[in-house]
């Protein structure tokens, strides 16, 4: 109850979603700007903004003094957006091969809330088309729209599995020009259950208000995927590359802009509301897929490079580290001492330090096919070898920033008990440390989200920043101060208490 950061961040989040949703009250969202406010869309860039520049001023600090930029590290990970669309591709890529090889059918599947969540209404067709308000809207914010969908979907994949047969496939999150959010599903299922799926698809999201106007023709369209698992990605790579850089694509059709600019609005909207873009359902776990990647084989490759060495000594000595057994390493280098090889006596150095670190392990024997499908970037025999020999994550307890032991992930285990560390403790970042040794001061300086003193492995980056000389420091002003009323005020300030609608005869607002 006193930390002062953990407030800070609840309140801030508060403050920015109430705004939100008092522009999406007033109308603002869809005719001043798509998918969200301007002054969000400004804050949300600018706290992007802060973020990179704090992370170009970052390292990260192994336990024997090893330093790495992370902005290297940022590049190299999926919060980096062209990563993060590339792994979407792999995956969905090879789900529909999987999907194909198996006699799955491909749907696309698209869903829409109730009219009553939405603010406002499209009317009128191609260049006619525009927004009107929505006089039956209830008030939902995008957040509990999405509640709602995934109510409903969570209902919709239980009934398949009590009758006995699964969904897979990918689903994406978008929202319409007024917020509102929508699905598009890539869905694939066996021909035998389509009919079932499809009916118990549209009954469940037909259940609320399923009888209002235009609800059956357009709240859930499902259309048959023709041309086998190409032609699923391709369905699936639109809407990808729309909701998070835009590339590949020339304009967003549903905000008008260019897709660029179009996928910025939609990425931070849902940072906004919390509400996640892209995941796949019936496919093995996405976590065991990025930790198997974290394995490599580098150490190996350079051992079994000593194997072919011209000196016999020093390739039997390879020979044995790479079966684990040091006593030929231990032999050869006696000899090589005797001889005065210091040539030979370095080599054998490296390879011995090389094997006590634990760095010289064949991944293909101890993680098997899974490890391998990973390492080459195949998502369908990733699916098949999860199958056969499933392996699963390696946890440990430690403590949080408040005491709590939660779960970490320190590596994997394969099934048949062989256990891979892919998480080295006791790192930790240093933030503003390359601003300092240029000599730029502490302004450069960032703060994690959980404290400079606590160590953790380093995994996916997804760092928030709290900037130096903040104009509303709460450390200062007290957690106190910040009540409910004030953040709702904070929200509110730069808009009247009453609405300014411009109403025209053909009941369009601007």
């Amino acid at each position: 109850m006193r930390c002062h950061r953990w407030w800070s961040r609840q309140l801030c989040r508060r403050a920015v979603r109430e705004r939100e949703a008092r522009e999406i009250h007033y109308g603002y969202i869809g005719r001043t700007g798509a998918y969200l406010s301007d002054v969000g869309l400004e804050r949300m860039a600018h706290r992007q903004q802060r973020t990179l520049a704090a992370i170009r001023g970052a390292c990260a600090v192994s336990p024997d003094g090893e330093q790495i930029d992370m902005q290297a590290i940022y590049a190299a990970s999926i919060a980096n957006p062209h990563n993060r669309r590339m792994e979407l591709i792999v995956r969905t890529k090879g789900i529909a091969d999987w999907a194909q090889r198996e006699g799955y059918v491909g749907y696309a599947v698209a869903v829409t809330a109730p009219g009553r969540m939405h603010r406002c209404r499209t009317v009128g067709e191609g260049d006619t088309r525009r927004l009107i308000e929505n006089d039956r809207w209830d008030g939902s914010t995008p957040r509990d729209t999405q509640r709602y969908l995934c109510k409903h979907w969570q209902h919709f994949r239980a009934q398949a599995k009590k009758h006995g047969y699964t969904v897979v496939g990918l689903r994406t999150v978008e929202p319409h020009k007024d917020g509102t959010p929508h699905w598009h599903l890539v869905l694939f299922v066996r021909p035998q259950h389509v009919r079932d799926a499809l009916r118990r698809l549209r009954n469940n999201f037909l259940a609320v208000d399923g009888a209002e106007r235009g609800a059956r023709k357009r709240r859930v369209v499902c259309k048959r995927i023709k041309g086998g698992a190409d032609a699923a990605v391709a369905y699936a790579l639109a809407y990808i590359s729309k909701n998070i850089n835009g590339e590949g694509i020339e304009l967003d059709l549903e905000s008008g802009l260019p897709a660029a600019d179009g996928a910025q609005r939609a990425t931070l909207w849902a940072r906004i509301w919390g509400i996640r873009q892209f995941q796949t359902f019936g496919a093995p776990r996405i976590t065991v897929w990025r930790e198997l990647r974290r394995v490599r084989d580098e150490a190996l490759q350079v051992v079994r490079e000593f194997m072919a060495h011209a000196d016999p000594a020093i390739a039997q000595a390879a020979a044995g580290i790479a079966a684990g057994n040091l006593t030929p390493c231990a032999t050869v280098a006696t000899a090589a001492m005797r001889a005065g090889r210091a040539d030979v006596l370095d080599t054998l150095t490296r390879l011995r330090d090389v094997h006590l670190a634990g760095l010289v392990s064949d991944p293909a024997a101890t993680l098997g096919e899974s490890w391998i499908a990973a390492n080459e970037g195949q998502f369908r025999r990733f699916i098949y070898a999860q199958v056969a020999a499933p392996v699963g994550l390696l946890k440990t307890e430690r403590q949080n920033a408040y005491g709590e032991t939660i779960p970490a992930v320190v590596g994997v285990v394969s099934a048949a008990g062989h256990e891979v560390i892919t998480r080295e403790e006791g790192w930790s970042i240093r933030w503003g440390a390359r601003a300092e040794k240029k000599g730029l001061g502490s302004a450069f300086a960032a703060q994690p989200r959980r404290g400079d003193a606590q160590r953790c492995p380093l995994g996916p980056v997804a760092i928030t920043v709290t900037g130096v000389g903040n104009h509303y420091d709460n450390r200062q002003r007290g957690v106190e101060q910040f009540s409910r009323e004030m953040c709702r005020d904070m929200a509110l300030r730069r808009r009247p208490k009453t609405p300014i609608y411009s109403f025209y005869p053909s009941g369009e607002f601007r």
